[in-house]
């Protein structure tokens, strides 16, 4: 029966309601209508939310713990040098870190002032980079992460203390020794009155502008 027909037959006020099927069907259909463009328009429930922080805080752990391998790698510290003795003999001359940790048991004792910023190994390997690679004060300061009067102290420092422990091992070769190892071309030129050549580091100065005191003080 027609549906237009149906109405006419029922009394006024009533209208003819729709069937339970066709109301669950209806909101079947509403929630199954395809996303626009694609995208997924289920909203996120709480377990989605909770997955998604933690492979954010997942990523981040794993972020801070490759920076932290990062930083250890490039810090001028015990780890640098231990287990790699091509890295002992480029910065420091000796042979093996065991030999670097045993001038730090004889040496520590009888240094003078300690830093807050660095360790008593590091003021140590400063010096020993200092001596070794002749590198500029300002540089080793880059390095190490400290201020360029923090190296100079420390050094002065770690050279005291070198002195005080070392020195009585120093065997200072007699004469004969001294011309027999003397070089040919110091020999030529200077003959029997050079007992002994001393290589020292330079000491910058303030460069005169009177010509006669430049040549006076040129260090040959």
């Amino acid at each position: 029966m027609d549906v237009t027909v149906m109405d006419e037959l029922l009394s006024p006020g009533e209208a003819l309601a729709p069937l339970e099927d066709d109301l669950v069907e209806a909101e079947d259909g509403a929630d199954q209508r395809p996303a626009e463009d694609g995208a997924d328009q289920r909203p996120l429930t709480e377990c989605d939310f909770c997955q998604h922080r933690r492979a954010e805080i997942d990523r981040l752990l794993e972020e801070n713990r490759a920076l932290k391998c990062e930083l250890e790698e490039r810090k001028m510290d015990e780890q640098f040098l231990k287990d790699n003795n091509v890295k002992v003999k480029y910065y420091t001359g000796l042979p093996d870190f065991e030999v670097v940790m045993g001038v730090l048991a004889c040496v520590g004792p009888y240094l003078t002032q300690t830093s807050r910023v660095l360790s008593p190994f590091q003021m140590l390997f400063l010096t020993f980079i200092r001596l070794r690679l002749n590198l500029p004060t300002q540089h080793i300061a880059h390095l190490f992460h400290v201020d360029r009067r923090t190296v100079s102290s420390t050094f002065s420092n770690i050279i005291d203390g070198l002195h005080k422990r070392v020195s009585p091992l120093i065997n200072w070769p007699g004469q004969d020794a001294l011309k027999v190892t003397m070089p040919h071309q110091f020999v030529e030129a200077f003959g029997k009155r050079v007992a002994v050549i001393l290589d020292c580091f330079e000491i910058f100065t303030q460069r005169p502008s009177n010509l006669k005191a430049q040549a006076q003080s040129y260090s040959y």
